[in-house]
Protein backbone atom coordinates (compact mmCIF):
# COMPACT_ATOMS: atom_id res chain seq x y z
CA UNK A 1 0.00 0.00 0.00
CA UNK A 2 0.81 3.58 -1.15
CA UNK A 3 1.62 6.04 2.12
CA UNK A 4 2.43 9.10 0.25
CA UNK A 5 -0.45 11.69 0.28
CA UNK A 6 -3.42 10.36 -2.51
CA UNK A 7 -2.53 13.59 -5.08
CA UNK A 8 0.80 12.16 -5.16
CA UNK A 9 0.52 9.03 -5.97
CA UNK A 10 -1.48 9.05 -8.72
CA UNK A 11 0.95 11.98 -10.14
CA UNK A 12 3.80 10.20 -9.60
CA UNK A 13 2.17 6.69 -11.51
CA UNK A 14 1.52 9.02 -14.68
CA UNK A 15 5.17 10.13 -14.73
CA UNK A 16 6.30 6.88 -13.95
CA UNK A 17 4.93 5.23 -17.58
CA UNK A 18 4.87 8.22 -19.83
CA UNK A 19 7.83 7.58 -21.54
CA UNK A 20 8.25 4.02 -22.95
CA UNK A 21 9.90 1.65 -20.65
CA UNK A 22 12.97 -1.00 -21.92
CA UNK A 23 13.43 -4.64 -20.66
CA UNK A 24 14.87 -7.67 -21.26
CA UNK A 25 13.68 -11.38 -21.26
CA UNK A 26 15.47 -13.07 -18.84
CA UNK A 27 15.38 -17.30 -18.91
CA UNK A 28 13.96 -18.74 -16.14
CA UNK A 29 15.23 -21.91 -14.64
CA UNK A 30 14.52 -25.06 -16.10
CA UNK A 31 12.19 -27.24 -14.86
CA UNK A 32 11.15 -29.44 -18.04
CA UNK A 33 10.16 -32.56 -17.42
CA UNK A 34 9.73 -35.23 -20.06
CA UNK A 35 7.29 -38.90 -19.87
CA UNK A 36 5.72 -41.10 -22.02
CA UNK A 37 2.68 -43.05 -21.90
CA UNK A 38 0.82 -41.09 -19.24
CA UNK A 39 -2.98 -39.82 -19.44
CA UNK A 40 -2.95 -35.95 -18.89
CA UNK A 41 -6.83 -36.29 -20.08
CA UNK A 42 -7.56 -37.50 -16.73
CA UNK A 43 -6.42 -34.77 -14.86
CA UNK A 44 -9.25 -33.17 -12.79
CA UNK A 45 -7.50 -29.77 -12.85
CA UNK A 46 -7.36 -28.53 -16.09
CA UNK A 47 -7.50 -24.67 -16.37
CA UNK A 48 -7.05 -24.09 -20.05
CA UNK A 49 -5.61 -25.68 -23.51
CA UNK A 50 -4.57 -24.64 -27.46
CA UNK A 51 -2.98 -26.65 -30.31
CA UNK A 52 -0.06 -25.09 -31.45
CA UNK A 53 0.72 -24.10 -35.44
CA UNK A 54 2.45 -27.23 -35.31
CA UNK A 55 -1.17 -28.73 -33.89
CA UNK A 56 0.82 -30.27 -30.69
CA UNK A 57 -0.99 -30.26 -27.56
CA UNK A 58 -0.37 -27.21 -24.96
CA UNK A 59 -2.70 -27.59 -21.10
CA UNK A 60 -2.73 -25.60 -18.40
CA UNK A 61 -3.34 -27.77 -15.20
CA UNK A 62 -2.73 -27.61 -11.66
CA UNK A 63 0.23 -29.42 -11.47
CA UNK A 64 2.15 -26.77 -14.41
CA UNK A 65 2.37 -26.59 -18.32
CA UNK A 66 2.11 -29.98 -20.52
CA UNK A 67 2.83 -30.29 -23.89
CA UNK A 68 1.64 -33.34 -26.03
CA UNK A 69 3.55 -33.91 -29.01
CA UNK A 70 1.51 -34.32 -32.31
CA UNK A 71 4.26 -37.06 -33.80
CA UNK A 72 4.84 -39.00 -30.31
CA UNK A 73 3.41 -39.81 -27.26
CA UNK A 74 5.69 -38.10 -25.18
CA UNK A 75 4.35 -35.25 -23.23
CA UNK A 76 6.18 -32.32 -21.81
CA UNK A 77 5.96 -30.60 -18.53
CA UNK A 78 7.35 -26.98 -18.23
CA UNK A 79 6.57 -25.06 -15.19
CA UNK A 80 5.51 -25.84 -12.08
CA UNK A 81 4.17 -23.14 -9.33
CA UNK A 82 3.79 -23.54 -5.28
CA UNK A 83 0.28 -22.78 -6.36
CA UNK A 84 -2.19 -23.07 -8.88
CA UNK A 85 -5.81 -22.91 -7.40
CA UNK A 86 -7.35 -20.29 -9.86
CA UNK A 87 -10.65 -20.42 -11.57
CA UNK A 88 -9.08 -18.29 -14.80
CA UNK A 89 -5.87 -18.98 -16.74
CA UNK A 90 -4.20 -17.92 -19.92
CA UNK A 91 -2.47 -20.25 -22.96
CA UNK A 92 -1.66 -17.71 -26.10
CA UNK A 93 0.58 -18.65 -29.02
CA UNK A 94 2.03 -16.00 -31.06
CA UNK A 95 3.70 -15.86 -34.97
CA UNK A 96 6.61 -16.95 -33.47
CA UNK A 97 5.45 -19.93 -31.70
CA UNK A 98 5.88 -18.96 -28.02
CA UNK A 99 3.31 -19.79 -25.70
CA UNK A 100 2.46 -17.32 -23.07
CA UNK A 101 1.05 -18.52 -19.83
CA UNK A 102 -0.17 -16.44 -16.68
CA UNK A 103 -3.27 -17.32 -14.67
CA UNK A 104 -5.38 -14.20 -12.71
CA UNK A 105 -3.61 -13.29 -9.99
CA UNK A 106 -1.70 -10.75 -9.69
CA UNK A 107 1.95 -10.60 -11.00
CA UNK A 108 5.25 -8.22 -11.97
CA UNK A 109 6.52 -11.21 -14.33
CA UNK A 110 4.98 -12.39 -17.76
CA UNK A 111 6.39 -15.49 -19.17
CA UNK A 112 6.42 -17.36 -22.37
CA UNK A 113 7.87 -20.87 -23.58
CA UNK A 114 10.18 -20.49 -26.73
CA UNK A 115 12.33 -23.42 -28.03
CA UNK A 116 12.07 -25.44 -24.91
CA UNK A 117 13.03 -22.73 -22.57
CA UNK A 118 11.07 -20.67 -20.09
CA UNK A 119 11.41 -17.32 -20.43
CA UNK A 120 10.30 -14.66 -18.47
CA UNK A 121 9.82 -10.63 -19.02
CA UNK A 122 9.72 -8.68 -15.39
CA UNK A 123 7.64 -5.71 -14.97
CA UNK A 124 8.18 -3.00 -12.09
CA UNK A 125 4.45 -3.20 -10.53
CA UNK A 126 2.24 -6.17 -10.63
CA UNK A 127 -0.72 -6.48 -12.96
CA UNK A 128 -3.55 -8.92 -13.65
CA UNK A 129 -3.50 -10.40 -17.18
CA UNK A 130 -6.84 -10.70 -18.43
CA UNK A 131 -6.09 -11.69 -22.32
CA UNK A 132 -3.47 -11.23 -25.00
CA UNK A 133 -4.14 -10.03 -28.71
CA UNK A 134 -1.06 -10.10 -31.21
CA UNK A 135 -1.23 -7.58 -33.54
CA UNK A 136 0.50 -7.04 -35.83
CA UNK A 137 3.77 -9.55 -35.74
CA UNK A 138 5.49 -9.04 -32.10
CA UNK A 139 3.12 -6.05 -31.14
CA UNK A 140 0.94 -7.42 -28.33
CA UNK A 141 -1.77 -5.80 -26.67
CA UNK A 142 -2.59 -7.19 -22.90
CA UNK A 143 -5.53 -5.99 -21.32
CA UNK A 144 -5.40 -5.70 -17.66
CA UNK A 145 -7.72 -5.92 -14.57
CA UNK A 146 -6.79 -2.84 -12.94
CA UNK A 147 -3.98 -1.05 -15.15
CA UNK A 148 -5.87 0.27 -18.18
CA UNK A 149 -3.59 -1.55 -21.63
CA UNK A 150 -0.57 -2.67 -22.47
CA UNK A 151 1.45 -2.26 -25.22
CA UNK A 152 4.34 -4.70 -25.49
CA UNK A 153 6.86 -4.72 -28.54
CA UNK A 154 9.75 -7.25 -29.23
CA UNK A 155 12.75 -6.07 -31.13
CA UNK A 156 16.41 -8.08 -31.94
CA UNK A 157 18.18 -9.56 -28.93
CA UNK A 158 15.69 -10.76 -27.20
CA UNK A 159 14.88 -7.27 -25.62
CA UNK A 160 10.99 -5.61 -25.16
CA UNK A 161 9.91 -2.06 -24.98
CA UNK A 162 6.38 -1.71 -23.32
CA UNK A 163 3.85 1.37 -22.47
CA UNK A 164 0.75 1.41 -20.84
CA UNK A 165 -2.38 3.48 -21.68
CA UNK A 166 -5.19 4.08 -19.33
CA UNK A 167 -7.05 6.61 -18.50
CA UNK A 168 -5.67 9.71 -20.50
CA UNK A 169 -6.26 7.31 -23.22
CA UNK A 170 -10.27 7.10 -22.55
CA UNK A 171 -9.47 3.60 -21.81
CA UNK A 172 -10.74 2.27 -17.86
CA UNK A 173 -8.44 0.59 -15.75
CA UNK A 174 -10.33 -2.40 -15.37
CA UNK A 175 -10.59 -4.23 -18.48
CA UNK A 176 -12.39 -7.95 -18.60
CA UNK A 177 -11.44 -9.00 -21.75
CA UNK A 178 -10.86 -7.80 -25.25
CA UNK A 179 -10.82 -9.15 -29.32
CA UNK A 180 -10.12 -7.83 -32.17
CA UNK A 181 -11.68 -7.39 -36.12
CA UNK A 182 -10.05 -7.65 -39.57
CA UNK A 183 -9.29 -4.57 -39.47
CA UNK A 184 -6.93 -2.04 -37.16
CA UNK A 185 -9.49 -2.07 -34.39
CA UNK A 186 -9.83 -3.56 -31.20
CA UNK A 187 -12.36 -4.09 -28.75
CA UNK A 188 -11.80 -3.69 -24.88
CA UNK A 189 -15.06 -5.15 -22.23
CA UNK A 190 -14.56 -3.19 -19.23
CA UNK A 191 -16.65 -2.46 -16.06
CA UNK A 192 -18.19 0.73 -17.65
CA UNK A 193 -18.72 -1.33 -21.16
CA UNK A 194 -17.29 -1.58 -24.53
CA UNK A 195 -14.35 0.73 -25.67
CA UNK A 196 -13.08 0.10 -29.43
CA UNK A 197 -9.10 0.68 -29.03
CA UNK A 198 -7.85 2.05 -32.78
CA UNK A 199 -4.31 -0.12 -32.72
CA UNK A 200 -2.94 1.92 -35.36
CA UNK A 201 -4.07 5.71 -34.33
CA UNK A 202 -4.00 4.72 -30.58
CA UNK A 203 -7.64 6.45 -29.89
CA UNK A 204 -10.56 4.76 -28.04
CA UNK A 205 -14.29 5.72 -28.37
CA UNK A 206 -16.81 4.01 -26.33
CA UNK A 207 -19.50 2.24 -27.97
CA UNK A 208 -22.81 3.34 -26.48
CA UNK A 209 -25.26 0.09 -25.99
CA UNK A 210 -28.38 -0.35 -23.98
CA UNK A 211 -27.64 -3.55 -21.98
CA UNK A 212 -30.26 -4.49 -19.66
CA UNK A 213 -30.38 -3.54 -16.20
CA UNK A 214 -27.55 -4.56 -13.98
CA UNK A 215 -25.84 -6.64 -16.90
CA UNK A 216 -22.41 -7.66 -17.07
CA UNK A 217 -20.44 -8.08 -20.56
CA UNK A 218 -17.86 -10.88 -19.98
CA UNK A 219 -16.67 -11.91 -23.92
CA UNK A 220 -17.16 -11.18 -27.20
CA UNK A 221 -16.06 -11.56 -30.89
CA UNK A 222 -16.34 -10.14 -34.35
CA UNK A 223 -19.77 -12.41 -35.84
CA UNK A 224 -19.06 -10.73 -39.32
CA UNK A 225 -18.07 -6.94 -40.41
CA UNK A 226 -20.88 -5.40 -38.46
CA UNK A 227 -22.27 -7.26 -36.06
CA UNK A 228 -20.35 -8.18 -32.93
CA UNK A 229 -21.08 -10.96 -30.58
CA UNK A 230 -20.78 -10.20 -26.93
CA UNK A 231 -21.24 -12.43 -24.09
CA UNK A 232 -22.48 -11.38 -20.86
CA UNK A 233 -22.23 -12.56 -17.06
CA UNK A 234 -25.89 -13.94 -15.98
CA UNK A 235 -27.87 -12.95 -19.42
CA UNK A 236 -26.64 -14.76 -22.11
CA UNK A 237 -25.30 -13.35 -25.38
CA UNK A 238 -26.56 -10.34 -27.97
CA UNK A 239 -25.86 -9.00 -31.48
CA UNK A 240 -24.70 -5.69 -31.73
CA UNK A 241 -24.94 -4.05 -34.97
CA UNK A 242 -21.94 -1.41 -35.69
CA UNK A 243 -23.86 0.63 -37.65
CA UNK A 244 -27.30 1.16 -35.46
CA UNK A 245 -25.93 0.25 -32.02
CA UNK A 246 -28.74 -1.55 -31.88
CA UNK A 247 -28.68 -4.36 -29.38
CA UNK A 248 -30.90 -7.70 -29.54
CA UNK A 249 -30.17 -10.94 -27.90
CA UNK A 250 -28.58 -13.74 -30.31
CA UNK A 251 -31.53 -16.19 -31.77
CA UNK A 252 -30.13 -18.82 -34.15
CA UNK A 253 -32.26 -21.93 -35.78
CA UNK A 254 -32.15 -23.16 -32.12
CA UNK A 255 -33.99 -20.60 -29.46
CA UNK A 256 -31.72 -20.21 -26.44
CA UNK A 257 -32.95 -19.23 -22.99
CA UNK A 258 -30.65 -16.55 -22.15
CA UNK A 259 -31.23 -16.30 -18.49
CA UNK A 260 -29.04 -17.08 -15.84
CA UNK A 261 -26.08 -17.95 -18.60
CA UNK A 262 -23.04 -17.19 -17.55
CA UNK A 263 -20.39 -16.48 -20.52
CA UNK A 264 -17.25 -17.78 -19.44
CA UNK A 265 -15.23 -17.63 -22.85
CA UNK A 266 -16.21 -17.00 -26.82
CA UNK A 267 -13.36 -18.60 -29.66
CA UNK A 268 -14.08 -17.29 -32.58
CA UNK A 269 -12.71 -19.84 -35.79
CA UNK A 270 -13.22 -19.61 -39.13
CA UNK A 271 -16.38 -20.85 -40.27
CA UNK A 272 -17.82 -21.57 -36.36
CA UNK A 273 -17.99 -20.14 -32.82
CA UNK A 274 -17.49 -22.27 -29.69
CA UNK A 275 -18.98 -20.88 -26.49
CA UNK A 276 -17.91 -22.08 -23.14
CA UNK A 277 -20.35 -21.53 -20.11
CA UNK A 278 -20.07 -21.02 -16.01
CA UNK A 279 -22.81 -23.48 -15.58
CA UNK A 280 -24.53 -24.36 -18.66
CA UNK A 281 -21.94 -26.17 -20.64
CA UNK A 282 -20.95 -25.26 -23.87
CA UNK A 283 -22.34 -24.45 -27.21
CA UNK A 284 -20.94 -25.46 -31.09
CA UNK A 285 -22.31 -22.85 -33.47
CA UNK A 286 -21.56 -23.99 -37.18
CA UNK A 287 -23.93 -23.89 -40.32
CA UNK A 288 -26.66 -21.02 -38.84
CA UNK A 289 -27.23 -23.73 -35.93
CA UNK A 290 -26.20 -23.89 -32.18
CA UNK A 291 -25.59 -27.65 -30.87
CA UNK A 292 -25.76 -27.84 -26.96
CA UNK A 293 -23.57 -29.96 -25.00
CA UNK A 294 -24.47 -30.21 -21.09
CA UNK A 295 -24.63 -32.71 -18.33
CA UNK A 296 -28.25 -33.85 -19.94
CA UNK A 297 -26.29 -34.54 -23.04
CA UNK A 298 -23.66 -36.44 -21.91
CA UNK A 299 -20.97 -34.26 -20.48
CA UNK A 300 -19.41 -35.01 -16.88
CA UNK A 301 -20.04 -31.53 -15.51
CA UNK A 302 -21.75 -28.00 -16.40
CA UNK A 303 -19.30 -25.65 -15.86
CA UNK A 304 -16.55 -25.06 -18.82
CA UNK A 305 -12.80 -23.40 -18.93
CA UNK A 306 -12.41 -24.16 -22.36
CA UNK A 307 -13.99 -25.23 -25.53
CA UNK A 308 -11.36 -26.01 -28.54
CA UNK A 309 -11.27 -27.40 -31.42
CA UNK A 310 -8.70 -30.60 -32.38
CA UNK A 311 -9.29 -31.27 -36.14
CA UNK A 312 -12.04 -31.01 -38.21
CA UNK A 313 -15.55 -32.50 -36.41
CA UNK A 314 -13.06 -32.94 -33.28
CA UNK A 315 -13.49 -30.95 -30.16
CA UNK A 316 -12.32 -30.85 -26.69
CA UNK A 317 -14.24 -29.31 -23.89
CA UNK A 318 -11.85 -28.56 -20.33
CA UNK A 319 -14.62 -28.92 -17.55
CA UNK A 320 -14.21 -28.04 -13.80
CA UNK A 321 -12.54 -30.97 -12.09
CA UNK A 322 -13.49 -33.25 -14.54
CA UNK A 323 -10.60 -33.42 -16.55
CA UNK A 324 -11.03 -33.27 -20.82
CA UNK A 325 -14.00 -34.97 -22.99
CA UNK A 326 -14.57 -35.14 -26.37
CA UNK A 327 -17.04 -34.38 -29.11
CA UNK A 328 -16.94 -35.92 -32.68
CA UNK A 329 -19.35 -34.89 -35.51
CA UNK A 330 -20.95 -33.69 -33.14
CA UNK A 331 -21.61 -36.37 -31.41
CA UNK A 332 -20.40 -36.49 -27.39
CA UNK A 333 -17.72 -39.02 -26.46
CA UNK A 334 -17.59 -39.97 -22.45
CA UNK A 335 -14.29 -39.62 -21.05
CA UNK A 336 -13.60 -42.50 -18.36
CA UNK A 337 -15.58 -41.45 -15.07
CA UNK A 338 -12.87 -42.44 -11.93
CA UNK A 339 -14.20 -43.84 -8.64
CA UNK A 340 -14.96 -40.98 -6.17
CA UNK A 341 -13.00 -42.18 -3.56
CA UNK A 342 -10.21 -41.97 -5.35
CA UNK A 343 -8.23 -39.09 -3.96
CA UNK A 344 -5.93 -36.47 -5.78
CA UNK A 345 -3.68 -38.25 -8.33
CA UNK A 346 -0.20 -37.51 -8.17
CA UNK A 347 0.97 -39.78 -10.68
CA UNK A 348 -0.04 -42.10 -13.77
CA UNK A 349 2.35 -44.61 -15.02
CA UNK A 350 1.43 -46.98 -17.94
CA UNK A 351 1.24 -51.09 -16.98
CA UNK A 352 0.89 -52.46 -20.05
CA UNK A 353 -2.01 -51.74 -22.70
CA UNK A 354 -4.91 -50.77 -21.25
CA UNK A 355 -3.55 -50.56 -17.84
CA UNK A 356 -2.15 -47.75 -15.95
CA UNK A 357 -1.26 -47.45 -12.34
CA UNK A 358 -2.25 -44.46 -10.03
CA UNK A 359 -0.87 -43.09 -7.53
CA UNK A 360 -3.17 -40.52 -5.49
CA UNK A 361 -3.57 -38.92 -1.52
CA UNK A 362 -6.54 -40.45 0.25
Amino acid sequence: MWSLPKIFGPILFLVFIASINSIHAQSQPQRIYEYENINIFNDKNIKNALYDSEQNLWLYTENGIYRKSKNNSKIKQYFVKDSWNVESSILFGDSQKRIWFCDERKDSILRYILQDTVHSIQLPFQIRISSIIEKPADIFWISTVGNGLLKLHYHANNKWTYHFYDNSNKIPLDIYSAFTDHQKNIYLITRKGLVNWDATNQISNFIPIDLPKNTQLSFGTTFNDSILLLGTWGNGLFKLNLFTNKLSPWQTTTTLDNSQIFISGINKLENEILISTWGNGCYLYRNKQIFEFNSKSGLSGNKIYNFIKNSADDYLVLQKQFGITRIQNPTLLKTLQLNQHIGSINSTSKISNGEYLLCSNG
